[in-house]
């Protein structure tokens, strides 16, 4: 997803900055780029449906830490029904005004930043926790914590993909033209989250190792 992104986003910045329709209409790049295009839509779908299975691993992991807790994975679901709500509305809203920049659509799309960071900081410490006192409980016959290198894994994704979440975020309640590009930037990490999660545990790289 990651990939098929660099290279839309490489076509969308091919037709806005060479395109002689584009160009040769005054400010007609910053134009076309702060318009609803098809290939806007692409991106941001990929974007959105990117965390979106970032959110059901976690998720799928919390679920598992915490023994299978039924209750607190539907909390979790509901949380996300909500993120993915606030998602949806805003694009909504921006396709059917055709302005990016949508004065409504950036209200909702505050909210859809914090639900996200909430998500992402409970999803994480949850996890943290979890194998925090697993480790704990077990250091009488183990001698030491044996899921620490787990530990360091999840709270460095972690801090990673929420930097990244905070960033694009002030970036867009600033209105400026770096807003509509963080959310390109912002994909990378929301891949590399994941995939840094199952190569880091599934090799045993240990904290002190990396």
């Amino acid at each position: 997803m990651a990939t098929a992104h660099i290279i839309i986003s490489f076509l969308y910045a091919l037709q806005g900055l060479t395109n002689p329709a584009v160009i040769s209409v005054p400010n007609g790049s910053t134009l076309y780029f702060a318009s609803v295009t098809a290939f806007w839509s692409t991106l941001t779908g990929l974007y959105l449906f990117n965390v979106l299975v970032l959110h059901f691993l976690l998720i799928w992991r919390f679920y598992l830490v915490w023994n299978r807790n039924l209750i607190l994975a539907i909390i979790l679901l509901i949380l996300e029904v909500g993120h993915l709500s606030t998602a949806l509305a805003a694009w909504a809203i921006v396709t059917h005004s055709g302005v990016i920049f949508e004065s409504t659509a950036l209200h909702i799309a505050t909210a859809l930043f914090i639900l996200n960071l909430v998500l992402t900081i409970c999803l994480t410490t949850g996890i943290a926790y979890r194998l925090w006192r697993a480790g704990v409980d077990t250091f009488g016959l183990t001698g030491h914590n044996a899921y620490k290198p787990a530990i360091y894994t999840i709270i460095q994704c972690g801090e990673i993909y929420t930097s990244s979440i905070v960033v694009i975020c002030v970036l867009r309640l600033s209105g400026k033209p770096a807003g509509l590009v963080a959310p390109y930037v912002g994909i990378q990490f929301a891949t590399l989250t994941p995939l840094l999660l199952i190569v880091s545990l599934e090799f045993g790289v240990r904290h002190d190792e990396a």
